[in-house]
């Protein structure tokens, strides 16, 4: 089985979410989590800094990417913004 090697998660310019890439279909979707999404579903401090968030993002993970990846299959979008509405369905 060949791994596909994706860049790893990072914070926006304005840190106001997290940045990742998933793959759906053998194309790359850019996708993000806002902060108040992952204060509000994943249980971030509002005064948390940035390493913070991204550790955050990255013990939610598994749910995080397999709710872009169902947006974007069911979407066909090249861009993926989750947020507290996306999580609260």
């Amino acid at each position: 089985m060949n791994a596909i090697s994706l860049p790893q998660p990072y914070l926006s310019e304005d840190g106001r979410a997290v940045l990742f890439t998933i793959t759906v279909g053998g194309r790359e979707v850019k996708s993000s989590i806002s902060r108040a999404a992952l204060e509000q579903f994943f249980w971030l401090r509002s005064d948390a800094d940035a390493e913070c968030m991204l550790r955050t993002f990255a013990a939610g993970h598994r749910r995080i990417t397999a709710l872009a990846h169902r947006i974007a299959l069911k979407s066909g979008a090249a861009e993926i913004r989750l947020d507290t509405a996306d999580f609260a369905r």
